[in-house]
């Protein structure tokens, strides 16, 4: 019995240390981005492919639960989006949006480290086209409206305008 116990607490301490090792990250180790967020506008989705890679090699490790972070620079407002898991073993995909234009630091989030880049400028949202019956709407379809209206009544003047220069026969006397 004695002899099981031993075993057993020899088995637990080498699967630990297993265990360290095959989460150990290799010292080189650089997380690759498919793309940057570089053009965006604030709003916009940037859809990015993460792997980690170390001497060359994507590491194929699909439970990483990696998370791409933004951070305003100015303000500090922070925002949090997962990486899922691609069809690609060691690829994962997340889909982020920076709220607001402004200068903004990102970086790729993993349990075991953290892999930061250089802060971005990201454009205000465009301004939105006036919808209808919106103040905007309502002032712009009131000018259109305007417009048609005095375009057929110059139209209306000069039609009325050449009838009456139509020569008429003179009188017979």
């Amino acid at each position: 019995m004695k002899r099981v116990m031993s075993a057993l607490g020899l088995a637990a301490i080498l699967s630990l240390l297993a265990v360290g090792t095959v989460l150990a990250w290799p010292d080189d180790t650089t997380a690759a981005l498919s793309s940057t967020p570089t053009g965006l506008s604030a709003g916009q989705s940037w859809t990015v492919d993460v792997t980690f890679v170390s001497a060359g090699h994507v590491l194929r490790v699909d439970t990483l639960q990696p998370r791409i972070t933004i951070r305003e620079t100015t303000t500090g407002e922070t925002r949090s989006f997962p990486a899922t898991v691609t069809a690609t073993s060691g690829v994962y995909r997340a889909k982020v949006a920076f709220p607001s234009g402004g200068s903004w630091a990102y970086s790729v989030d993993t349990p075991y480290r953290s892999f930061a880049y250089s802060p971005i400028t990201i454009a205000p949202a465009p301004s939105p086209a006036p919808t209808p019956g919106s103040p905007a709407g309502t002032f712009l379809a009131v000018i259109a409206v305007a417009a048609g209206v005095a375009t057929l009544v110059l139209l209306a003047a000069r039609r009325f305008g050449q009838r009456r220069r139509v020569a008429r026969p003179a009188p017979s006397q």
